[in-house]
């Protein structure tokens, strides 16, 4: 043989392997790490504000043991301020905004929300009453390490 000739050598190909997790992903430690981390961010504030907010034609004629016009503009308008400072990463003081402006609503629209038994209003008094307790939490913790 001569160096113009050419061998070709037979190659098997091999296959591409893809790596694979081997393990599931992991489950949540702790559900209250769940709760706390959501009311780190404004996402409820920003619902609850957009729930008021969108209820305000239903506002208006009144239902019986719905909410009042004025409490869904100012407990509305309060609270998407608080998420917006939530949002602006000031969480002591958004979540006691929100926090405050909450248990305003409570105050204006829960006995009557309650005394009527229908779904839309204990909804919305059900609403307020968890970002009342998630956002307070947060307020208060902020607040003791401020100090």
């Amino acid at each position: 043989m001569d160096s113009s000739t050419i061998t070709a050598t037979k190659t098997t190909p091999t296959l591409m392997t893809i790596p694979t997790a081997t393990t599931a992903p992991a489950a949540p430690a702790n559900p209250t790490s769940m709760w706390t981390q959501a009311y780190t961010t404004s996402v409820p504030a920003f619902g609850f504000s957009t729930a008021l907010l969108a209820s305000l034609k239903r506002a208006w004629r009144r239902p019986q043991g719905g909410p009042f016009m004025t409490s869904c503009l100012l407990c509305g308008g309060m609270n998407a301020v608080g998420a917006f400072a939530i949002h602006d990463q000031d969480l002591t003081n958004g979540a006691g905004i929100a926090t405050a402006w909450s248990l305003a609503y409570l105050l204006m629209n829960g006995k009557p929300a309650l005394q009527s038994l229908r779904p839309y209003p204990i909804a919305l008094s059900a609403f307020a009453l968890v970002n009342a307790a998630g956002y307070g939490v947060q307020a208060l913790k902020r607040s003791k390490k401020s100090n």
